[in-house]
């Protein structure tokens, strides 16, 4: 079954009502480097967005673009693969995705499976082969990682983990795909089925 998986394309005003980023600095990141240059009028997929947002909450946070940058990536990979498990975040034919592989399916093929499979095409399309955990931690020491869940150390060694000494940024990216999502107010993504001739 031959199929096309469109992103979005959303205006720098729209981009400014999902991100948070206004018209004026969205501008001054593209001549500094931190968001994408483009020919003619600006345009942002699901994934610029979520860059853009990743650089917001952390700017709001005292973390500026340039230190942003280094994460705001992978972070977007991670905010893009959660809004996408939501039916909202679609348009076309997604209802029928993945029916090629419905005889495995008897009582009919749960969403989640569909949106499972149209995720991960989404992200291999685009050069992604993996999503990380659900949260983003920017630690008290400059450490950054991906986790799946925090626990505060209570270690009776007393052994100090310095990523805990002061204060750390924490942001769900599984939130945060749902807030992109809610903001954009229509799909992320178009998916077609190519009509069988």
């Amino acid at each position: 079954m031959r199929y096309t998986l469109t992103l979005t394309a959303f205006t720098p005003a729209q981009a400014e009502r999902i991100s948070g980023i206004a018209l004026a600095t969205q501008r001054d990141y593209r001549r500094r480097g931190y968001l994408p240059q483009n020919e003619g009028h600006a345009r942002f997929n699901a994934f610029d967005l979520a860059e853009m947002l990743v650089l917001n909450e952390l700017a709001a946070k005292g973390i500026g673009p340039k230190e942003g940058l280094e994460v705001s990536k992978a972070c977007a990979v991670g905010i893009v693969y959660n809004a996408l498990a939501h039916v909202e975040a679609y348009e076309g034919d997604h209802l029928r995705a993945y029916e090629w592989n419905a005889v495995a399916f008897p009582g009919g093929i749960p969403w989640a499976v569909k949106a499972d499979w149209l995720r991960k095409t989404l992200l291999t399309q685009h050069g992604y082969h993996a999503a990380p955990a659900h949260l983003f931690c920017w630690w008290a020491d400059g450490s950054k990682t991906f986790e799946e869940g925090i626990l505060v150390p209570s270690d009776p060694s007393g052994v100090l983990d310095q990523r805990w000494c002061g204060p750390v940024v924490v942001l769900s990216l599984k939130e945060l795909g749902l807030m992109m999502l809610r903001r954009a107010g229509v799909g992320l993504v178009h998916f077609e089925l190519e009509q069988s001739e």
